[in-house]
């Protein structure tokens, strides 16, 4: 460690209790961003991040979004602006996190009261919010206030985009950001998302990847090299040819160049273990259990072909890839059916299949699914919704009641359209096998239930 770093070090731990304390009185603040009564506690979250800020000598605004699409009178939470250090001699780096948390009661399964933080005896902290997401952002106040007491010159410019509806869909932040791409976030030469997991407990962790493309944000920079990359002799274009994947995922309209990120001299046992954080650690929680339990049934015995082709399919969004693998195929007249099985599919599945499409036994299953709120999903009668060779209107969407609890988010407040499997995912083995699995899950069988635990992937290899 850097010899200049001791005294903030030291610091750190002398402020320990302060820096505890400070995150007590942010787990206490019921910032729910899903339930409408609780949106007075999520402005009041936002508000109390802007006065420990500008205790700090930050620059704060908080920005309103307007009203809440669909809930007319009910405005969004402020998004905190913030901006530390003006020295054109040092980078700047735009730190995004969110203030607002999932629901929480101590009748989910909680040992203690979730909105009173609690230190047990080994030191760990719990409480909602205190590793999503309100602990990482005061860490970079707790950075801040530790430099400041130790006489130690931050080394960077920092920005801060802190909003309060990362857990219902992050409204209002994309109008921000267009708005303030070329103004508020012009002079980021990096950013830092702060709402991410650790590989560990004992050490920090950067989880480096692709950035979520949004040219008009981020100002191109050679980037550290951290590892090894070997790249396609040629880029991959989006053309008229393959104009219905631009249906498909976040990036509607778009026209770039990738070279894909790929690790080289990776041994299968490690490749295995990274594969198995990749599914448990994901986007919404109806992936963490669909992948977390594909990964528990298949990862163990895939081989080095069929793991490199998983790979490559985890790196796409979370909600295609839930939907590619739980939707009937109902292809529109520019799409071509994919299959809904392997190969190696008996003539006894097929017609299984006729009688109960996917979907329906997947939306229909909502408690033996999602392993919780049971009637959190309306049943839909397959009879009523087609077959896999029969178009559906463009308003035959899934409609599904609100959920509760951990469920809120994600059941019930995004009504998902049919996703079109694209060109380079059709007649996947590993699409195939995520499919099949699904079925073996639904209504009357296993369910989804909850992540499983761990396997050794040294005991359990092929």
């Amino acid at each position: 460690m850097a010899p200049q770093l001791d005294g903030f070090f030291k610091q750190v731990d002398t402020d320990a209790d302060h820096f505890i304390e400070r995150l007590r009185k942010a787990v206490a603040i019921p910032s729910i961003s899903a339930e409408p009564e609780r949106r007075p506690d999520v402005v009041k979250m936002g508000e109390w991040m802007a006065n420990e800020l500008k205790s700090l000598g930050a620059s704060v605004e908080l920005r309103d979004l307007g009203e809440q699409p669909g809930k007319p009178g009910l405005h969004l939470p402020p998004c905190v602006l913030a901006r530390y250090g003006n020295d054109k001699n040092k980078r700047t780096i735009l730190v995004y996190g969110h203030y607002d948390v999932q629901p929480a009661d101590k009748s989910d399964g909680w040992a203690t009261e979730p909105f009173d933080l609690t230190v047990d005896d080994k030191g760990r902290m719990f409480g909602r919010g205190s590793t999503d997401d309100k602990g990482p952002i005061l860490g970079w106040l707790n950075a801040i206030e530790a430099h400041q007491k130790a006489g130690i010159d931050f080394p960077v410019n920092l920005l801060m985009c802190f909003e309060g509806m990362e857990e219902y869909g992050s409204e209002g932040l994309d109008d921000l950001i267009v708005a303030e791409a070329k103004k508020y976030f012009a002079d980021a030469d990096a950013v830092c998302i702060s709402d991410n997991y650790w590989l560990g407990t004992e050490k920090p962790c950067l989880t480096y990847a692709r950035p979520v493309c949004r040219p008009s944000l981020l100002r191109p920079v050679a980037p550290a090299v951290l590892r090894t990359f070997a790249s396609k002799p040629d880029p991959i274009q989006i053309d008229s040819q393959i104009q219905h994947d631009l249906e498909v995922g976040e990036l509607q309209g778009a026209k770039f160049k990738i070279e894909p990120l790929r690790r080289t001299g990776e041994d299968a046992t490690t490749m295995r273990a990274r594969l198995l954080y990749q599914c448990r650690k994901r986007g919404t929680l109806e992936s963490d259990l669909l992948l977390s339990t594909f990964a528990d049934t298949h990862l163990p015995t895939m081989s080095h072909a069929q793991m490199q082709q998983y790979d490559l399919f985890l790196d796409e969004n979370d909600w295609d890839i839930y939907y590619w693998a739980t939707q009937d195929e109902s292809p529109g007249p520019d799409t071509t059916p994919t299959k809904l099985r392997p190969s190696s599919s008996t003539s006894q599945d097929k017609d299984q299949d006729k009688e109960l499409d996917l979907d329906s036994a997947t939306v229909a299953g909502g408690e033996s699914y999602r392993g919780v709120n049971p009637g959190a999903a309306k049943t839909i009668d397959a009879s009523t919704h087609g077959h896999a060779d029969t178009p559906k209107p463009a308003e035959d969407v899934q409609v599904r009641e609100q959920g509760t609890g951990e469920w809120a988010q994600t059941v019930g407040t995004f009504k998902p359209a049919y996703r079109p499997v694209p060109a380079r995912w059709k007649g996947s083995e590993i699409l195939d096998m995520l499919r099949a699995h699904v079925r073996a899950r639904r209504a009357g069988g296993k369910g989804m239930a909850f992540m499983p635990p761990l396997f050794n992937v040294e005991a359990r290899k092929p």
